[in-house]
């Protein structure tokens, strides 16, 4: 970026295409504006690109998520209230069998408030919403025909001769300017095998851009971040502490930061936007195994709160992850066989969506788990939840209004609980919510229980995962191999 080019403020682009400045910072954030920068105090849009984008407006490109072509923005620029005073909901299914639905919530030209409600055809809450934003720009634009198109601003200076500076902007690419391209990719069915990433993947991605990479290679080149700027941000990192405990950051921490943006350079790369990838060199991760023994998993269930016990037996003897506790309910459950169907998970965002990996699985259950399963939903109804807060509770670590009963735990309400077990019970490591699912697996492969067995317990898409847990397994039983010598088969 020249250090002279002149950077428009949100408030100064919003004022410009007659919008407000919450409509620049979604279109930005989902990387509709070219030319966009994010800094620490917010964001900045370069001046020429503006430009070239306002007068490409009238020649349709095809959208490609480098930025090589980029295509006008949905719908008109126009001062009309109806284009940004929207509101899309996604949520479960009020009629009909089980599926998800779009609340689509518009302002019309003449000032009155539209709302329709369609049954979904995905199965996942992302799809869903690019889906109900489709929708809602066919029915507004239905809705408001005839839009006048906005004329070209006369502040903006030296705008270049011809309407294709793409090439020329990325000569000088920043990180900063590259993150809304990177996130726009996430989103498309490129992105990876699987397709795009799930709302919960695209929410850790943001969050490591926006809190860590950001902050110190955001107004860096891109074809300047090498070796020696990847270990710089490595130092730096290492003397950093976590906002949330206070500890150092670890090195799997930093690793995955790390990966993150080995996998960002490796898509430029792709999109001819570097010339190479630098050589990253991923810290050392702790070889402390993050598990119980079982000693400490019966002093763990023995400590917890009686409300929160049940819910940790559960998990450490299937391996269940948080956001599949949180929404399992009564029809999940079968406990003559002694399973449970795993078809949907909460997400932290309280979005109800079906497990990671999109696939729903069966879980087979131990005698314990079933003997407290039975005893926890006698009486209760098929749609309700199994774990769920009971009526007047309060949360300690927040103001709210006592429950009225049924509603499903936070969360943070199930980590403070299990940090708290941990304490009582005089584990001397901290013990977290994700490593019940550890020491179930861990537990299950010394056990002896086929690794195959327990990668579909836990739900893994691949086997390599579960073969993290594979230096468990117990010794092979001598002579097990006997049979293939010479004259031991039938």
């Amino acid at each position: 970026m020249e250090a002279d080019e002149h950077l428009l403020t949100a408030s100064e682009l919003a004022a410009m295409l007659r919008r407000s400045r919450d409509w620049v910072y979604r279109r930005a954030r989902a990387g509709e504006i070219p030319g966009a920068v994010r800094f620490d105090d917010g964001w900045r849009f370069r001046q020429t690109s503006i430009a070239a984008w306002l007068r490409s407006r009238e020649q349709p490109s095809p959208t490609h998520p480098s930025g090589l072509a980029q295509s006008p923005p949905e719908g008109s620029v126009a001062p009309q209230k109806a284009k940004r005073d929207v509101k899309i909901t996604v949520k479960p299914r009020t009629q009909g069998v089980g599926g998800l639905e779009a609340n689509l919530f518009w302002t019309g030209a003449d000032g009155r408030r539209h709302r329709v409600r369609r049954a979904s055809p995905y199965q996942s809450v992302a799809e869903t919403q690019r889906w109900a934003h489709e929708l809602l720009r066919e029915l507004s634009d239905a809705e408001l025909p005839g839009e006048p198109e906005a004329s070209t601003p006369t502040t903006i200076h030296d705008q270049p001769t011809t309407t294709n500076t793409s090439k020329d902007d990325d000569a000088n690419l920043t990180f900063g300017e590259f993150v809304p391209r990177f996130l726009a990719y996430c989103k498309s069915p490129a992105a990876s095998r699987r397709g795009a990433n799930s709302a919960g993947e695209l929410t850790h991605k943001q969050c490591i851009i926006d809190q860590h990479l950001l902050r110190f290679f955001g107004k860096l080149e891109l074809k300047k971040i090498g070796a020696k700027e990847v270990d710089a941000y490595v130092c730096k990192k290492a003397s950093e502490r976590s906002k949330r405990t206070g500890k150092p950051l670890s090195n799997s921490t930093i690793a995955n930061h790390l990966g993150l943006l080995r996998r960002m350079l490796k898509v430029a790369h792709r999109w001819e936007l570097i010339d190479r990838i630098p050589e990253i060199q991923l810290p050392r991760k702790r070889t402390i195994e993050e598990y119980l023994t079982r000693k400490e998993t019966h002093a763990l269930i023995e400590a917890a709160e009686p409300l929160f016990r049940d819910l940790i037996l559960v998990a450490v003897r299937t391996g269940l992850r948080l956001g599949e506790l949180r929404e399992l309910r009564v029809g999940d459950l079968n406990l003559e066989r002694a399973r449970l169907r795993v078809s949907r998970q909460r997400t932290q965002a309280d979005e109800v969506t079906l497990p990671k990996g999109g696939k729903a699985r069966t879980v087979q259950l131990p005698p314990d788990a079933v003997a407290v399963l039975q005893k926890r939903v006698a009486g209760l109804e098929r749609d309700e939840l199994v774990f769920c807060k009971p009526p007047g509770y309060r949360a300690p670590h927040r103001h709210e209004p006592p429950a009225r009963g049924g509603e499903f735990w936070s969360p943070k309400d199930v980590f403070n609980a299990v940090q708290r077990a941990g304490e009582v019970a005089g584990i001397e490591r901290n013990v977290g919510v994700h490593m019940l699912r550890h020491t179930f697996a861990t537990q299950a492969v010394a056990a002896g229980v086929p690794l195959s067995v327990v990668s579909r317990q836990l739900g893994h898409a691949d086997i390599q995962t579960t073969m993290r847990y594979a230096h468990h397994a117990p010794e092979l039983t001598p002579g097990i191999f006997d049979r293939l010598a010479e004259g031991g088969l039938a």
